[in-house]
């Protein structure tokens, strides 16, 4: 399947339209005023010579002269007219080519609406990624408030009442004592030690 031209791709297409067809007609204008110069600077000289002419009397030279002058200014004429009409075609090929800046138009709005659609996409994916990271904080949060209030079982037993349970004894242990008490029965080591 071919892929369908960008807008940029179809505005330089019409860009390089435009150029070319400016370009061409004044290479048209250009040469019709070359062309003119030289049939005015002809004009110019038959007039001379035909002055010449009259001077000398030659009557033949004078009629060739007018007949030939006659003849460049119907030329140059239609030359002036070609050149005016070209003239009048510069400046216009944006409106001779407007069915391109349409589609230049189409493909400028199609890119929009895709870029539009393509960023909704992105928008709902961050939500979603924000969403599951709030998710992962919250549990990072629990696991750390876990952590925070995880006591060990040494620590636990270290109670009046569980330390009574174990051993009547203890509740005549030092603080320091009663923890090193725990950790012994833990282990089975004999904690008759700890009451002599």
């Amino acid at each position: 399947m071919l892929k369908s031209k960008g807008w940029k791709e179809l505005m330089q297409e019409f860009n390089d339209k435009v150029d070319k067809r400016e370009s061409l007609i004044q290479s048209n204008i250009d040469g019709l005023q070359e062309k003119a110069q030289v049939i005015e600077t002809k004009i110019k000289e038959n007039s001379d010579q035909m002055i010449e002419s009259e001077m000398n009397e030659d009557n033949n030279g004078v009629e060739k002269f007018k007949k030939e002058n006659r003849r460049l200014r119907l030329e140059l004429e239609e030359i002036q007219d070609s050149i005016s009409g070209y003239e009048n075609q510069l400046g216009t090929s944006r409106a001779f080519y407007a069915k391109d800046l349409e589609k230049v138009r189409i493909a400028a709005n199609k890119a929009e609406e895709e870029r539009i659609r393509r960023t909704d996409e992105i928008i709902s994916k961050r939500k979603d990624l924000e969403s599951e990271i709030k998710g992962i904080e919250k549990q990072i949060s629990e696991i750390n408030n876990e952590l925070i209030f995880s006591r060990s079982v040494t620590d636990q037993m270290d109670n009046y009442s569980y330390l009574v349970t174990l051993d009547p004894r203890t509740k005549n242990l030092k603080d320091y004592g009663k923890g090193e008490f725990i950790k012994s029965w833990l282990s089975g080591d004999d904690v008759e030690r700890y009451f002599k």
